[in-house]
């Protein structure tokens, strides 16, 4: 639990400063760049007038995709963690589109149950549009994004495999980008109860990892900043989730349901990605630190899910786009850092370093 407040701490310190720090690079390096141009010979001089940068900052605003993959192979999510878009993405059109398809590999392990391994399949469209409130002068987004999942285990307690699917939690995205390029982005993500929660099979209720939603609402925190470079960009950022507690027999504090009373414990991450602009293409690196304040429980006698509270992990992908299509393939490798709490080793529990993984490709579009 102590190292979790440091690192949610450190996560909202590191959002606090971004702005400071990136105005500060930004005329070092702008500085920089016209002693460079002013030392080169004639000839190779050039120079930005008012328009031209206006052109480069409208074209660099939406680099990177205020979105990503929201869960992984557990229900709902809202954790920031999974395959993330970064590069140019699409610009203008009505509004943009945008289809991720996760295929998540669940390696065998010592677990009961769901140990044999198994895959989940996850279909998220999601829908946004930028738009500007005049009393402010900031470039917001909006964005609503449905989720489809199918979910396949191996020997379900040798009765063989299981399977679950249909829609999951729905999240609702609310963006604002400040600075006087966009570069910072601040995004409040809400995720609704929409997945099934009290899936049986055999008269018993299904894991809460193997159900298609949380059962509450979920809330989560995301800053991020993007810095320009010549050869690319960085991203960095961190992410604050409360992902719904502990299940009650009310839906929304007044609707009478059945419930499992499982317990969602809250999240944090702090991630960095570098994408190099490759004519059309842009291949990126990342890596992504996350924990969570204990262990996800089971039922009211607090059965423990035997998942890791931290993990480490690489993301690798790469996109191609022109300014009314995109597209991206990525991978995202979560390692096991911290077992079942804070003071166990990452493979207490027969537990294996290597977590569910994920293969994404997906597709922009701006229409209109």
């Amino acid at each position: 639990m102590k190292a979790f407040r440091t690192l949610l701490l450190v996560a909202c310190c590191s959002a606090a400063l971004y702005p400071i720090v990136a105005r500060q690079i930004a005329k070092r390096r702008t500085g920089e760049r016209i002693a460079r141009l002013e030392r080169a010979p004639a000839p190779r001089c050039y120079a930005l007038d008012d328009a031209a940068l206006s052109l480069r900052v409208q074209r660099l605003g939406p680099l990177l995709a205020s979105w990503e993959t929201i869960g992984g192979c557990g229900a709902g999510g809202a954790t920031g963690t999974g395959v993330k878009w970064i590069g140019r993405n699409t610009t203008g059109g009505l509004f943009q589109a945008i289809f991720m398809n996760n295929f998540v590999v669940i390696p065998t392990s010592l677990k009961p149950g769901q140990g044999a391994g198994g895959y989940n399949e996850i279909a998220n469209l999601q829908l946004g549009k930028d738009f500007i409130f005049d009393p402010w002068n900031g470039s917001w987004n909006f964005s609503l994004s449905v989720p489809y999942l199918y979910k396949h285990y191996n020997d379900f307690f040798g009765n063989g495999p299981l399977s679950n699917g249909g829609i999951g939690d729905v999240n609702l995205f609310l963006s604002r980008k400040l600075g006087t390029d966009n570069s910072t982005t601040v995004t409040v993500i809400s995720g609704i109860p929409t997945g099934t929660y009290t899936a049986q099979y055999k008269g018993t209720y299904l894991t809460p990892d193997e159900q298609l939603g949380f059962g509450r609402l979920t809330g989560t925190l995301q800053v991020e900043h993007t810095f320009d470079q010549d050869w690319g960009l960085a991203v960095v950022g961190g992410t604050a989730g409360y992902r719904g507690g502990k299940q009650t027999d009310k839906l929304l504090w007044a609707i009478d349901r059945p419930s499992q009373h499982n317990y969602r414990a809250p999240s944090a991450s702090i991630y960095g990605y570098a994408g190099y602009f490759w004519g059309p293409l842009v291949p990126a690196l990342g890596l992504n630190l996350t924990g969570y304040s204990e262990q996800d429980t089971r039922g009211d006698f607090g059965e423990t899910l035997d998942a890791p509270v931290a993990t480490g992990a690489l993301h690798a992908s790469i996109e191609w786009s022109n300014p009314y299509v995109a597209v991206l393939g990525g991978v995202f490798i979560p390692i096991a850092l911290r077992g079942m709490d804070w003071h166990t080793s990452a493979t207490a529990n027969g537990d294996r370093y290597l977590q569910p993984w994920t293969v994404a490709v997906g597709i922009s579009t701006s229409p209109f």
